[in-house]
C-alpha cells in the first residue's frame, strides 16, 4: 500500500516531519515536550490496543535494549509471539518493531501508518498533536495487537516517566543500571534520574531492578514502597560473572559463571522450576554466549531475573537449558560485535556513557591478558556534543595511541572540534604519544577508514569502533 506516499522513504519523511527529541537536542532540553497526552489520545483513538496484550516495559541508562533482547528470546524459545520494541535503529526503522525477532514488513508498516496519518489529520488541537516518538510506539502497539502477540517487550526510549511508552499497563516493569545521562531532562543527580526511571512502577506491578548503586537502590525502593509493588533486586537473588573466553572457528565466546543464593531457592524453589535440575543439586552453573563483555554479568542478572518473576506471573516452569540454549546463539548487533576482515579483527560496540567504556576496556584487557587480542589497537570514535568526552577518552586512552576521530549524524551536533582538543590535553597530560586523523562530514564509509587504518599501521591487528550506536550505520558492510 503506498497510495498517501510515492515511496517508503516519503511515508518517513511525514513521521520525521514531527518533533523528535532523538534527533533535536535543543527541543530535548525543553521539558515541555516531554508529555503523555497525545499519545494517550491517540492510543484512545485506536481503542487501546496497549491493554488487549501482556507487556514488560523496560528502562534504564545502560543494557535495557540487550535484557528486553534476552528475556523475549528466552519466551519465544517457549512457543510465546513475543513482540520487542526498541530504539534507536541501527540500519533500517523497521528494526525498532519486531515480532519473534523478525522486523515489521513495510507493507503492514505503511498500512497502520495510513491509519494514524488519517488520525492525525483530524486534529485540530495543538496540544494533541503527536511526536515521532508518538507515532512509532503507537504504530508498535497497533501492530502487536493486530498480530495477536502472547506478550510483548517494550523498551523505553528516554528517561521513563515521561516517555511514550508509558501509557502502558505492564505485568511486569524492569529497570537495568542507572547512570548519568540526558541529564539536561533527567535531572544532574543520581536520585533524579533514578526518580524518572521509576516513573514507570506501576500499583502492585512487580519490579525488577539491576545491579545499582545504594543511592539509586533506596530511591528506587522508596517509590516502589508507595506504588505498593514487590521489589526484586537482581543482586539479591544470583551473581554472573565473566569466568573467561573460548574461541571456536572465527567466534569468540564468554564464559559465564552463575552464583544462585539463597534468596532465589526461598522464593522460587517450589513449583516454578518444575522438572529442572536448576538449583536441585548446586549453586553453580556455567554458560557461553556470544554476548561478551564485563558489562554482560549484570545484564544476565537482571534477565533471569526478570524471566523467573515472569515466568510465576505467568504460571509456567522456568526451563534453564532453554535459557542456556538462546544464550549461546544471541546475538545483539553493535554489543561487542565481533568482525572478522582481512585477518584482522573488528569490534563494534555502542558504549556512549563513561561507565560502559570502562567495562568496555576492562573486556578488552581481559581478552589481551588472555592472548585472543593483540596489544596494537587503533580506535575509531565519533560522539554526541551531550556525551562525557572526557570521561569516554581517558578510558579509550588506556589501550590505544592510535585514533580515528569521526563525525557521525547530520541531524546531532557531533562535530570532532567538540572534542578533539580535550582528547590531547588528556594524552599530554599522561605523557602519551599519539597519532589521530580526523574525519569531518558525515560522507565517509567505515570501509575506506579501516582500509586506511590497516595501510598506515601495519602493526594494528584490532580497530575498535565505539563512542555512539550511530558508528554502526557505517560499518553495516562488512
Amino acid at each position: 500500500m503506498m497510495n498517501r506516499w510515492e515511496n517508503f522513504d516519503e511515508a518517513l519523511d511525514w513521521i520525521y516531519s514531527f518533533t523528535n527529541l532523538e534527533r533535536d537536542q535543543d527541543k530535548r532540553k525543553d521539558k515541555k515536550n516531554f508529555i503523555l497526552y497525545p499519545i494517550q489520545k491517540m492510543n484512545q483513538y485506536f481503542s487501546n490496543p496497549t491493554d488487549k496484550f501482556k507487556i514488560i516495559h523496560v528502562a534504564g541508562s545502560k543494557g535495557k535494549g540487550t535484557v528486553s533482547y534476552i528475556i523475549g528470546k528466552y519466551f519465544e524459545s517457549l512457543g510465546y509471539k513475543v513482540g520487542l520494541y526498541t530504539s534507536p535503529h541501527l540500519y533500517d526503522v523497521c528494526e525498532r518493531v519486531k515480532i519473534n525477532n523478525q522486523n515489521i514488513a513495510k507493507e503492514d508498516f505503511l498500512s497502520i501508518l495510513e491509519r494514524i496519518y488519517d488520525y492525525v489529520a483530524k486534529i485540530d488541537k495543538k496540544e494533541e498533536i503527536p511526536s515521532f516518538f508518538d507515532i512509532f510506539t503507537e504504530l508498535a502497539f497497533i501492530y502487536f495487537y493486530e498480530k495477536k502477540v502472547d506478550i510483548a517487550i517494550i523498551e523505553v526510549g528516554l528517561g521513563g516517566r515521561l516517555d511514550s511508552t508509558n501509557i502502558v499497563n505492564p505485568i511486569l516493569s524492569i529497570i537495568t543500571s542507572i547512570t548519568y545521562e540526558h541529564t539536561e531532562v533527567l535531572g544532574k543527580t543520581l536520585p533524579k534520574i533514578a526518580s524518572e526511571k521509576a516513573g514507570i512502577i506501576k500499583d502492585k506491578v512487580p519490579i525488577i531492578l539491576g545491579k545499582n548503586r545504594k543511592i539509586v537502590y533506596d530511591r528506587v525502593k522508596k517509590i516502589a514502597s508507595k506504588k505498593d509493588s514487590d521489589l526484586y533486586y537482581s543482586q539479591d537473588y544470583l551473581s554472573v560473572k565473566t569466568k573467561g573466553f573460548i574461541k571456536s572457528k572465527l567466534k569468540i565466546f564468554s564464559k559465564y559463571e552463575i552464583e544462585i543464593k539463597d534468596k532465589l531457592i526461598e522464593e522460587f524453589g517450589k513449583g516454578i522450576l518444575g522438572k529442572d535440575d536448576f538449583i536441585k543439586d548446586k549453586k553453580n552453573y556455567e554458560m557461553i554466549s556470544q554476548l561478551i563483555g564485563c558489562f554482560q554479568n549484570e545484564n544476565i542478572e537482571t534477565s533471569i531475573c526478570a524471566i523467573l518473576v515472569a515466568s510465576k506471573l505467568l504460571k509456567i516452569d522456568f526451563i534453564f537449558e532453554k535459557l542456556k540454549e538462546i544464550m549461546n546463539e544471541a546475538y545483539w548487533p553493535s554489543r561487542f560485535e565481533i568482525i572478522n576482515y582481512k585477518g584482522k579483527i573488528l569490534i563494534l560496540d555502542g558504549a556512549h556513557t563513561e561507565d560502559s567504556v570502562k567495562k568496555l576496556i576492562r573486556t578488552i584487557k581481559k581478552l589481551i591478558k588472555e592472548k585472543y587480542l593483540n596489544r596494537e589497537i587503533a580506535i575509531i570514535t565519533g560522539m554526541m556534543k551531550d556525551k562525557n568526552h572526557i570521561g569516554i577518552l581517558k578510558n579509550l586512552l588506556k589501550i590505544s595511541k592510535t585514533f580515528y576521530f569521526v563525525e557521525l549524524d547530520k541531524w546531532k551536533d557531533s562535530k570532532v572540534t567538540n572534542y578533539l582538543n580535550k582528547a590531547i590535553e588528556l594524552a599530554d597530560a599522561k605523557n602519551i604519544k599519539i597519532t589521530y586523523f580526523v574525519q569531518n562530514g558525515v560522507d565517509w564509509k567505515g570501509k575506506d577508514i579501516v582500509d586506511k587504518i590497516l595501510e598506515n599501521k601495519k602493526d594494528i591487528n584490532t580497530i575498535l569502533i565505539t563512542g555512539s550506536l550511530y558508528l554502526a550505520q557505517y560499518f553495516k558492510d562488512f
